[in-house]
């Protein structure tokens, strides 16, 4: 397991402690990266990792949209290529409002280029951490996606109803040392790998998010 957790938000910087937002306040936007880490993720580590951070800017809320996301590697070359270049993105979003529930679009930017991730499996739902929801929001949104790992160095955004380029994070050239012995050739949409093969990928590196699995 090699994978990048990283967690995104826009909150209301306001000119003083509990005081109404004004013409003179700002949205600021927060990117926290965790690094990367050799520990498969579970339905329980992500919801830590959630409440962890509603706990931390619970005195910015209500927060209008959080994004949490993790992406998962090749374990070596041969699983690279039976992967046909792709990594799997685990991406989790909380949101106020019930209409920016669902993303309108998750995509890899470069300057000249954009890809666009599909989703392998998604579910949404209501968020039941009562903190959380006082934070973030009540609505959450769970998915799986393919993500080409050669894509970079490349921005992670996600087009929201109300927010567009909401960024998740810079993907560059600082991949674990396994990432940079894989081929750099680019796959397009088109190259998806088996359903069985990614079937084992996210069974082996996401064992606690089956249940997301199942809402394919």
């Amino acid at each position: 397991m090699i994978s990048r957790l990283v967690v995104a938000w826009t909150f209301a910087a306001l000119s003083g402690g509990g005081l109404p937002l004004t013409a003179q306040d700002t949205l600021l936007h927060y990117e926290e990266s965790l690094g990367w880490s050799q520990t498969p993720v579970t339905n329980a580590i992500l919801d830590q990792r959630i409440a962890s951070a509603a706990r931390q800017y619970r005195a910015y809320a209500p927060i209008p949209r959080a994004a949490f996301y993790d992406l998962a590697l090749s374990k070596d070359s041969l699983e690279y290529l039976s992967m046909k270049g792709f990594g799997v993105m685990v991406l989790t979003v909380i949101v106020q409002d019930s209409a920016e529930i669902i993303p309108q679009q998750v995509y890899l930017a470069t300057n000249e280029r954009r890809f666009v991730l599909e989703p392998v499996a998604a579910v949404s739902s209501r968020t039941a951490d009562s903190l959380v929801a006082r934070t973030f929001g009540a609505w959450r949104f769970d998915a799986m996606y393919l993500a080409p790992v050669a894509w970079r160095p490349a921005t992670l955004l996600v087009d929201f109803v109300r927010r567009r380029g909401f960024r998740l994070d810079s993907l560059g050239y600082a991949y674990p040392a396994i990432a940079e012995q894989l081929p750099r050739d680019l796959p397009s949409a088109e190259d998806a790998p088996r359903h069985d093969v990614v079937q084992a990928f996210m069974t082996r590196e996401y064992p606690g998010l089956t249940w997301l699995w199942q809402h394919r």
